[in-house]
């Protein structure tokens, strides 16, 4: 994915995406619960932005993309490491 396609569906980059999530997994310790602190945050701007239906689309899609990457398995492994990721 271009980071032009990236910033369309999230409006941001991927990296900036789990830059946000590194700010939880400091203050958390904990990957599972920085990945449930920072969804509910942004689901938090979503509510903020609802009357914007663009701007909320890419609030959902980061949530999306923040929960795929954390918990869907693929063969075994997840689909996108999140711990190394940058």
């Amino acid at each position: 994915m271009t980071t032009e396609s990236e910033i369309k569906m999230y409006g941001c980059t991927k990296g900036e995406i789990l830059e946000g999530l590194d700010f939880y997994k400091t203050a958390t310790k904990d990957t599972n619960t920085a990945v449930a602190f920072y969804s509910m945050s942004i689901l938090s701007d979503v509510q903020e932005v609802i009357a914007y239906p663009e701007l909320a689309r890419q609030y959902v899609n980061k949530v999306k993309f923040l929960l795929r990457t954390q918990f869907i398995k693929d063969s075994g492994n997840f689909v996108y490491d999140i711990g190394n990721a940058k």
